[in-house]
């Protein structure tokens, strides 16, 4: 495969909307990032 090849089968499966991820997996993306906000601000107020 060449490069742009490579970067446009890459490209195919980026997915910008939550909505486009299996129910199961965007419950644990959003949950993680949940969880990494509130640790962080946690961290920030010390």
């Amino acid at each position: 495969m060449s490069p742009n090849e490579r970067a446009a089968v890459l490209a195919d499966h980026i997915v910008m909307d939550l909505d486009e991820l299996p129910e199961g997996f965007r419950e644990r993306v959003v949950a993680t990032g949940q969880r990494l906000a509130t640790e962080r601000d946690q961290a920030a107020t010390g």
